[in-house]
């Protein structure tokens, strides 16, 4: 690799999300000259409407067997966890042809397994930046799945297990009544069974401190 030469141009980074600032950070630490170009504040766009997990259990991707069936109940529903636009376009026809053909069992096996080894040093990179002096606030209580009936809990559980194929860790079986209520006192009265996926890990939306990095990013 040749030499970092600092009074080269500046690499740019668009956007100054999670993902932007990472990549900013990770550049100006190899000694590299970073601009971030941030329209708006500081993670105040897709960052900020992220849930804020980090957790391989996650890692499904949204072509799914079934999920066509659901897209197609959730047209017009702009409050459907999964909306999709009409559009009187043929590009958007062909879309939705490439994703009911990538909605296979095969399909959803394969991206499942290519994301979650993808997110497998995830973990080790957060432990990095910590090291390193940013407060990352990331901990890991957990997350737990929760659910209206039983059989929905272990249908899903079943498949998650399946998936995790050793990866990260499942319980053997899921809570059910009031026990399961004892995974998280926010739970809603209707749900009837849960289950704990340990180790996951959440992070607090606060200013984190970072450490001192020559060459620090400057914000555009």
């Amino acid at each position: 690799m040749s030499a970092v030469n600092p009074t080269a141009d500046p690499v740019v980074v668009v956007g100054g999300g999670v993902v932007g600032l990472c990549t900013a950070y990770y550049l100006a630490a190899a000694g590299l000259p970073v601009e971030v170009v941030e329209r708006r504040r500081i993670g105040s766009g897709v960052s900020r409407g992220n849930a804020g997990w980090v957790c391989l259990s996650h890692s499904t991707p949204v072509p799914a067997p079934g999920v066509v069936r659901y897209a197609l109940r959730s047209l017009g529903r702009p409050d459907s966890p999964l909306y999709l636009r009409p559009l009187p376009d043929p590009a958007f026809v062909r879309w939705l042809w490439r994703f009911w053909r990538s909605s296979t069992r095969a399909a959803f096996r394969r991206g499942y397994a290519a994301i979650a080894e993808l997110n497998r040093d995830t973990f080790g990179l957060f432990d990095g930046l910590r090291e390193a002096g940013v407060d990352t606030t990331l901990t890991r209580p957990g997350m737990v799945h929760a659910f209206l009936s039983p059989a929905e809990a272990r249908h899903h559980l079943a498949i998650q297990r399946e998936m995790a194929d050793g990866l990260y860790p499942v319980p053997d079986d899921i809570t059910t009544g009031a026990e399961a209520h004892l995974l998280d006192e926010a739970l809603s009265p209707a749900v009837r069974a849960a289950y704990l996926v340990q180790g996951r890990a959440s992070w607090t939306r606060r200013r984190s401190r970072v450490p001192s990095v020559r060459h620090w990013p400057r914000l555009v």
